[in-house]
């Protein structure tokens, strides 16, 4: 299979979540099993486009990447009904496509504010949703080898019980789910900067002492931002720390950290009720889960392996063109 795609061409915030599709070893990878990528339309079988692209200019099967954080269908889902489209990719789905159909956007916030409702969606059926695969998330995004190389030493005391790096002032609009977001982190702000052995920031600080944070504290409390899922979760895991998330398993991403029959984290409520109770367990189960923290690591290192990334897609477009 030869596939178009040209990333001088696409804008600069997809570059970046395409990153394990442009390296090297992996492209050598993907060599290996008779795929292959080309700029040259009139050598493709299939060209990969994004859904800033002009889908109706194209007469090649399309596999579309929706790039953007969350769940949500970021796009025109009327031009995504395009007859060409074969496959779409996403880094995050909601598990019951219904929740598609229930309202558009931050579908998440509904557990924040049960009065919460965004447009009207557009309604998608299962056909659609059954071309949805899951590919390029975060875990495996070239930000997370500096996590990779460095390895923490879980036998170390760490003289952090609880950490919380992030914005937490969502409030740039006027829409209501930014008003949401800013509450729902605020309210987590506040009850940890309350915790006498925390480290609490809402201020970007230096990457190299953020990694220093992570690398001495247990917990790692990670809440929604403007997705369910963020760059946080991974290095939280990668680090050997216990993740707490609000309670996310409407949610399946790639890798899929939020199947807690696979990884070891602990959910609590989304509106932080629990929140308090959940850092006293994590800290009571802090010695007790060494094992369990370093799997979490090692089944994140697997996916970035150039070989799981390939066997990953080629799983994929197995699906489509069989």
């Amino acid at each position: 299979m030869k596939i178009l795609f040209d990333i001088e061409k696409l804008p600069k915030e997809f570059v970046f979540r395409l990153y394990s599709f442009v390296r090297g070893d992996v492209q050598e990878e993907f060599k290996k099993h008779d795929i292959f990528f080309t700029t040259e339309k009139k050598e493709a079988d299939v060209v990969l486009l994004t859904q800033k692209d002009d889908l109706k200019a194209v007469d090649l099967p399309i596999m579309l990447f929706i790039a953007g954080d969350g769940t949500q269908i970021h796009g025109d889902v009327k031009s995504f009904k395009n007859k060409n489209i074969k496959l779409i990719l996403k880094q995050e789905l909601l598990k019951d496509f219904n929740d598609y159909n229930i309202m558009s956007g931050r579908n998440y916030l509904k557990y924040v504010d049960s009065t919460y409702m965004n447009n009207k969606p557009e309604q998608i059926d299962y056909n659609f949703y059954s071309k949805m695969y899951l590919f390029f998330g975060y875990g495996i995004l070239q930000r997370m080898t500096v996590f990779i190389n460095e390895i923490p030493d879980f036998e170390k005391k760490r003289n952090i019980d609880v950490n919380f790096c992030g914005l937490i002032d969502y409030k740039s609009s006027a829409y209501k789910d930014t008003v949401l977001l800013t509450k729902h982190r605020t309210d987590a702000f506040n009850i940890l900067k309350e915790h006498k052995n925390s480290f609490v920031s809402n201020i970007r600080i230096p990457f190299l002492d953020y990694r220093k944070k992570l690398y001495d504290s247990k917990i790692v409390v990670s809440p929604w931002g403007f997705g369910e899922t963020c760059y946080r979760d991974y290095e939280a895991l990668y680090a050997g720390n216990i993740l707490i998330k609000p309670r996310s398993d409407f949610v399946i991403n790639h890798p899929d950290i939020f199947n807690n029959k696979k990884y070891f984290l602990l959910f609590c409520e989304p509106n932080w009720s629990d929140l308090d109770i959940k850092i006293e367990e994590a800290l009571f189960l802090w010695d007790k889960t060494i094992e369990k923290r370093i799997n979490n690591r090692n089944l994140l290192l697997n996916e970035f392996k150039k070989e799981t990334i390939v066997e990953n897609f080629n799983n994929i477009i197995r699906n489509i063109w069989k």
